[in-house]
């Protein structure tokens, strides 16, 4: 996973297989002039296939993610301005999060499994002093859910609960008001986001483990809430990256079912 603050962009985590015993705490960090710069390793292994490597004002939180032992991580390493690194062990939020953004400088994460692995509706706000400052509550208890924003809401959609996918949709407002639209083409997790000041968009992902299961679905979501279907992309698969420039939303890799090689395609959707 990666995010941004004023100075760094930041790639943590992952693993070169499923196995726990590739899962790393590595952190590769980059410039404003794109040199590698070194940066601390994270405080423990952190596999992740949902985003929760998101920024709070300047800092730069990851979240949740397996470690080598298999275990689903509670704690959060923090970045500051400076790669300083920071873990925090919050008696309050003992939580590996199913999802995370972005929204008016503050973070956000949803979901997810406490430590006894339950799943949890819970979403927790922290401000840009890394204070929890607020708890709202997802429609449904899940893991893997989409987190996007527009310059007017956050937005988590899709997601899963054991075997089934949700197709739920929250949308929060900038005083965190709640709205709910249950109205996801196609109930999903595991698949691509990237945002924009007026568009969040989720792309492909999976609603059962084997290929034929897979989506090429693809939709926006504006300031207002509403819903642009776009065209599917042109092979559906699940785990792809998604990412945002110059008005175009840009989804690349992934792979079709679990244990399929990797997929290079990028597909792109302009959106004015």
């Amino acid at each position: 996973q990666a995010s941004s603050n004023s100075k760094y962009s930041l790639f943590v985590g992952g693993g070169k297989t499923s196995e726990t015993s590739t899962y790393v705490n590595t952190v590769d960090a980059y410039d404003r002039d794109l040199v590698k710069v070194t940066a601390p390793a994270m405080s423990t292994q952190r596999y992740m296939w949902n985003n929760t490597c998101v920024r709070a004002g300047e800092h730069i939180m990851v979240a949740g993610g397996v470690n080598k032992a298999g275990k689903n991580n509670v704690t959060i390493d923090t970045f500051d301005i400076d790669l300083v690194l920071t873990t925090i062990n919050d008696p309050e939020y003992q939580i590996a999060p199913g999802g995370g953004l972005t929204f008016n400088d503050k973070a956000f994460f949803a979901g997810g499994v406490d430590a006894a692995n339950a799943l949890t509706k819970r979403i927790t706000i922290y401000d840009e002093d890394l204070v929890r400052i607020g708890e709202n509550s997802l429609t449904d208890a899940k893991a893997g859910c989409f987190g996007v924003t527009n310059k007017n809401l956050a937005i988590f959609a899709g997601g899963i609960n054991g075997s089934t996918s949700s197709g739920v949709v929250d949308m929060f407002d900038k005083d965190y008001v709640a709205t709910t639209r249950n109205d996801l083409l196609v109930a999903r997790n595991r698949g691509g986001s990237a945002s924009s000041e007026y568009y969040g968009v989720i792309s492909g992902g999976a609603y059962k483990t084997d290929e034929a299961y897979d989506t090429g679905v693809t939709e926006a979501f504006t300031i207002d809430g509403a819903k642009i279907v776009l065209r599917d992309l042109t092979v559906a698969r699940r785990y792809l990256a998604g990412g945002y420039i110059d008005g175009k939303f840009l989804f690349g890799g992934g792979q079709k079912g679990s244990s399929t090689a990797p997929q290079s395609v990028v597909n792109v959707y302009e959106l004015v």
